[in-house]
């Protein structure tokens, strides 16, 4: 009981961090930390993620951000995963991932 407590204390003064830009530095660990509080923030950063190594041509990371995202039940990375699987012309795979 105590710790869950402590635990949603540490989240308001994180966000709260967050909100006031992280003055101090350290927005990796605080986001890391407020993203694996909340399965919709987790689905958010992962789509992020997925999209920045789309942008380096990273399509194997990609694909394991999205994989990461549908897991935790995002439509949306389903739906990128068919698309990133059309791209590479791996039409098998696309199918099977859009009728999952």
């Amino acid at each position: 009981m105590i710790r869950a407590e402590k635990e949603t204390e540490v989240e308001v003064l994180f966000s709260r961090y967050a909100k006031a830009g992280y003055p101090l530095g350290h927005r990796d660990e605080v986001e890391e930390y407020l993203n694996s509080r909340d399965p919709e923030r987790q689905i958010r950063a992962l789509l992020q993620k997925a999209r920045n190594l789309e942008r380096e041509q990273k399509m194997p990371e990609v694909l394991e951000a999205l994989e990461q995202a549908a897991a935790l039940g995002s439509y949306k990375a389903l739906e990128e995963q068919v698309r990133i699987f059309a791209i590479l012309g791996e039409w098998e795979k696309a199918i099977a991932s859009g009728a999952a």
